[in-house]
C-alpha cells in the first residue's frame, strides 16, 4: 500500500477554527468601536445644536427651545418664529438612556436660560454618566462625565 501525504479531518477543522477566530476578532472590535463613535458623534451634534439654538435666540430675537420627544428617543429643537429654520431632530443612540431631560428654552435677544437645569444621559456600556450643566457666567452648557 502506498501512503499519501495529507491532513486529517481533525487537523483541517482545527486550522479552520483558528482562521475563523482571527477573521472574526477584528469584526467584533469594529462593532464596539462603531458603537463608541456613534455615541460620541451624537454628543458632539447635541452640543453643537444647543449652541446653534442659543445663537438663534440672540440673532433672530426669538424664543428658541429644545425638548425630549414623548417616545424619549429623539430631541426636538425649535424656534417660535420661523418654522423653516427648524433644526433637525436628533435621534438618541440605543447605547444611551435619558435620566433627566427638562425642556429648555432660551430667551429672545439674550439667549439666556431662565432655569439652571441639568441634562443627564447614562451610557451603561462604558459605565458613564454624562451631564450637561448650564454655566451662569459663560451662558453655555458644560459637559461633565462621571
Amino acid at each position: 500500500m502506498s501512503k499519501t501525504a495529507g491532513f486529517t479531518l481533525a487537523e483541517s477543522l482545527a486550522v479552520l477554527a483558528i482562521v475563523s477566530f482571527f477573521t472574526l476578532l477584528p469584526l467584533l472590535a469594529l462593532q464596539r468601536w462603531q458603537e463608541i463613535l456613534n455615541v460620541q458623534q451624537f454628543l458632539a451634534r447635541f452640543e453643537k445644536s444647543i449652541l446653534v439654538t442659543q445663537q438663534l435666540a440672540i440673532t433672530d430675537k426669538t424664543r428658541t427651545q429644545f425638548f425630549l420627544t414623548p417616545d424619549q428617543r429623539s430631541i426636538y429643537f425649535s424656534t417660535s418664529r420661523q418654522p423653516e429654520s427648524q433644526l433637525p431632530t436628533l435621534m438618541i443612540p440605543q447605547e444611551l438612556t435619558v435620566n433627566k431631560f427638562p425642556a429648555i428654552a432660551f430667551v429672545a435677544q439674550t439667549g439666556n436660560n431662565s432655569k439652571m437645569e441639568t441634562i443627564t444621559f447614562q451610557w451603561k456600556a462604558q459605565r458613564q454618566t454624562i451631564q450637561y450643566k448650564f454655566q451662569l457666567g459663560s451662558g453655555h452648557y458644560q459637559k461633565v462625565i462621571d
